[in-house]
C-alpha cells in the first residue's frame, strides 16, 4: 500500500513539473541586427564639397569643389568677408550680393522690390514669386545680347536683419534664352547648392 501511494505521489510529481517546464515560455537569444542609418538630406549628393562660410554677414553653402573664384580664379581662398562672391562652374556662375538698403522700408518685400537685381533695360523678368524658405522670393530674368549669346538669370531673395541678399545663378547659352532651356547637369549643381544655403545666425 505504502509503495503504491509513493509511485502515485512521484508521477504526480513528474507530471506537474513537465507542465510547469511546458509552460515556460522558451527565451531564444536574439542577435541584434543593424539598420541602415538614414543619411542627412544631401549629405551623399554633396560628398566631396567645399563649404563657403560668410562670416561677416551670417550665411554658408555648399559647391562642388571643381567650382573656381569668379573674380579671382587663379586663388583658392575664398573671401569670407565680403559682401560679394561667386563661384564659376562650367557654363553657369554662382554668385550672392549682400545689399544694405539706402532707405528704410516697411516690410522685407519692399526692401527687395526696391533692391532688386538689375543688368540691362532690356532685360525679362518672371517678376516675384514666393520661395522655399530660407529665400522669401525668386525670380527668372532672361537678357538677350546682341551678336553673342543670351543670359539667363534665376534669382533668389532673402532678407535678414535689414539687408537684402541676392543670390544669382547665371547661365550663359543662346538656347536657354531662346528655349528657357537649362540643362539638366547645370540645374541639379545649383539646386543642390541652393539646398545647402543657410542663414548662420
Amino acid at each position: 500500500m505504502n509503495k503504491t501511494l509513493v509511485g502515485i505521489v512521484i508521477v504526480a510529481v513528474v507530471v506537474v513539473g513537465v507542465y510547469f517546464l511546458l509552460r515556460k515560455p522558451v527565451q531564444v537569444a536574439q542577435t541584434p541586427t543593424s539598420s541602415p542609418s538614414a543619411s542627412p538630406t544631401g549629405s551623399v549628393a554633396t560628398a566631396g564639397w567645399k563649404v563657403y562660410a560668410n562670416t561677416d554677414y551670417s550665411y554658408s553653402f555648399s559647391y562642388p569643389a571643381d567650382w573656381q573664384l569668379g573674380d579671382s580664379p587663379n586663388s583658392s581662398v575664398p573671401d569670407t568677408t565680403n559682401k560679394h562672391i561667386a563661384f564659376d562652374g562650367k557654363g553657369y556662375r554662382f554668385q550672392v550680393d549682400v545689399v544694405t538698403p539706402s532707405s528704410a522700408c516697411d516690410t522685407a518685400k519692399s526692401c527687395i522690390e526696391n533692391n532688386k537685381v538689375s543688368f540691362s533695360s532690356d532685360q525679362k523678368s518672371t517678376g516675384l514669386v514666393s520661395a522655399q524658405a530660407p529665400f522669401l522670393f525668386s525670380e527668372v530674368i532672361e537678357r538677350p545680347v546682341a551678336g553673342q549669346s543670351g543670359w539667363r538669370y534665376e534669382v533668389y531673395y532673402g532678407y535678414k536683419n535689414g539687408k537684402v541678399y541676392q543670390i544669382v545663378a547665371t547661365y550663359e547659352s543662346v538656347k536657354i534664352v531662346e528655349a528657357g532651356y537649362i540643362p539638366p547637369t547645370y540645374a541639379s549643381s545649383i539646386s543642390k547648392v541652393l539646398a545647402t544655403f543657410k542663414f548662420t545666425n
